[in-house]
């Protein structure tokens, strides 16, 4: 995805220079250089020249504080953190002209003020179930719910060009939350790694615990999507808990928001909250299921009141699949994008890669809006022979494609479609 942070090992490095001659700040965190990368297509490379000039300092980020709140103040957005509990109580997209969070800080109603520090986003609730026999297959009834708004430690640990960053740490019953939040100047997302030491125990006598993170926004008539394999499915905004891969989206009448994350796969939307379930300790059959520690990302992605089902796969194959960053004393130019394809958004492509079976190249393509559609694919160097496989990669019958250069494919709505092509590289790519 453009503009996405990218990370190298350039210590003491300001700045860095792209083929326009254009000055890219570099902030330097914890040993590593950051910097944001731009226009980078997916299959492809830019190349960076480290600037021979030092330059003067950079800004960073405009924050302030008062006794309950960072607040922090981009182009994009201003948003404010809780002091007491880290979570994030405003922010106001200034695309959007809203603010996406209803009652994080106090709001004027006719006769009072209001606040519901819960109904905010990146609150963690602490949840017992009641017990049942078949508590590994089963969520039973809420018994007890806590959110975790006081006595957090949040403070700043980093504030420069490229993103603010907080760590927030909570201590609850026997266990420990570690919370890095980051927020970039030249992009509305937020992402957050959370670091969780869970000591909670499950049983007949006391239940199950669990412990859930909420993102609470201020949207109407919300719509829910989940990601599967090779499939979007919209259910309900309902509370119940569902199942997910990469991503939750939860659109409205007036914005929404894709959640995605790298390793948690069971969810719940209620009208404009979604929370993501990340861990839970049934007792049966195993009595210890999920004590020990946990490493987990997300990223929070803000976008218009319409769900695009291709943009929202994208985000979560980009986010599980970060760009990587090399450093070489030797020059390069810009490398074109290994694939292109021309049509509709709504394929996306899944795999490009060295086939399984033969030393041809593998192309799978997934069509998620449910709309019938053609597109033309092209690949670097040109394509010189490509035959439809399935997914053991065996041909299908009658399926050779015509290849002058690129393809020319059709899809049903909802088809998955997996491509061999010939292997520049290899003679005998058969």
């Amino acid at each position: 995805r453009s503009g996405v942070m990218a990370t190298a090992s350039i210590k003491g490095i300001s700045h860095l220079e792209d083929e326009a001659g254009r000055k890219i700040p570099v902030q330097t965190f914890r040993g590593k250089g950051y910097f944001h990368a731009e226009q980078v297509a997916a299959l492809a490379a830019r190349h960076y020249a480290i600037a021979t000039t030092r330059e003067a300092e950079s800004s960073r980020l405009d924050l302030s504080e008062d006794d309950l709140h960072y607040c922090i103040d981009t182009p994009l957005y201003t948003c404010r953190i809780s002091k007491q509990s880290g979570a994030i109580v405003s922010y106001w997209h200034k695309q959007l002209q809203r603010d996406l969070i209803n009652f994080g800080t106090p709001k004027v109603l006719s006769h009072t003020n209001v606040t519901r520090k819960d109904l905010a986003m990146n609150v963690f609730q602490v949840i017992d179930e009641a017990p049942n026999e078949m508590s590994a297959w089963q969520i039973n009834d809420i018994l007890k719910m806590e959110n975790l708004l006081r006595n957090a430690q949040v403070k700043l640990m980093a504030n420069g060009p490229v993103f603010a960053c907080f760590e927030v740490q909570h201590k609850f019953r026997s266990s420990r939350i570690k919370e890095h939040l980051y927020l970039y100047r030249h992009s509305d997302h937020i992402d957050f790694e959370v670091e969780v030491d869970w000591r909670e125990g499950g049983s007949h006598a006391v239940g199950v615990p669990q412990l859930k993170l909420s993102f609470n926004t201020a949207m109407s008539q919300a719509q829910a999507h989940f990601d599967g394999p090779f499939s979007v499915a919209e259910y309900p905004a309902d509370g119940q808990e569902q199942v997910t891969q990469k991503f939750v989206d939860v659109t409205g009448k007036e914005f929404g928001f894709t959640l995605v994350n790298d390793s948690t796969y069971g969810c719940d939307v209620l009208g404009g909250r979604a929370r993501v379930t990340l861990l839970r300790n049934s007792y049966s059959p195993d009595s210890n299921s999920d004590n020990g520690r946990h490493h987990f990302r997300f990223a929070f992605l803000p976008h218009q009141a319409q769900f695009r089902a291709a943009e929202c796969i994208r985000s979560g194959i980009a986010f599980n699949r970060p760009m990587e960053c090399f450093r070489s004393d030797e020059e390069a130019a810009m490398e074109a994008a290994g694939l292109e394809m021309d049509g509709p958004d709504q394929v996306v492509c899944t795999a490009h890669r060295l086939a399984e079976h033969s030393e041809r190249i593998l192309l799978r393509f997934f069509e998620c809006s449910g709309q019938p559609c053609e597109i033309r694919v092209a690949c670097t160097p040109a394509i010189r022979e490509a035959v439809e496989v399935n997914f053991q990669e065996t041909e299908i019958t009658g399926r050779q494609i015509p290849a002058r250069g690129r393809l020319t494919l059709k899809f049903r709505a909802y088809e998955v479609k997996t491509i061999l092509v010939a292997n520049p590289k290899k003679r005998n790519a058969r």
